[in-house]
């Protein structure tokens, strides 16, 4: 079976047995136990439409670090903030979306949306909600807590 089919049936049968499968495209690192709860079958669905590219791996990232990629970028490392574009924008907006922030569309481009959206995960995170992707940023978006 291919990743996403393999995603597809853990989040099946999670959320008709109640469990949380942990990874980005089910969501189980949400917000919050209701928006975990709304279905990670449809999350999961709308999570790949929007990163096609993005079928989620846990792997080996810059520097041997394993994390969890959309796999449009592999950085630890890189500073992106408003007004920046590209492939770790990209990965960033498809990382949020995963982990149940939505970023309101996956364009490649760090606009208004992608920051609020940052500023909410940096909080779930305890880290610093300056809402910037650097390297703690990037730390926990791979490997949440």
């Amino acid at each position: 079976m291919n990743i996403r089919r393999n995603i597809a049936l853990a989040s099946a049968v999670a959320a008709f047995s109640g469990l949380a499968v942990v990874g980005p495209a089910t969501g189980a690192f949400a917000a919050n136990q209701s928006d975990r709860a709304q279905g990670s079958v449809g999350q999961e669905a709308r999570v790949l439409a929007a990163c096609p590219k993005g079928e989620y791996a846990h792997k080996a990232l810059q520097n041997g670090v394993r994390g969890w990629t959309a796999n449009y970028s592999s950085t630890m490392t890189a500073v992106i903030g408003v007004g920046n574009t590209g492939n770790h924008v990209t990965e960033a907006q498809c990382m949020l979306l995963g982990w149940g922030f939505n970023p309101q569309g996956v364009d490649g481009t760090f606009g208004a949306n992608t920051k609020a959206a940052l500023i909410k995960f940096q909080k779930d995170q305890r880290i610093s909600a300056d809402g910037v992707v650097g390297k703690t940023t990037w730390s926990r978006l791979r490997n949440p807590q």
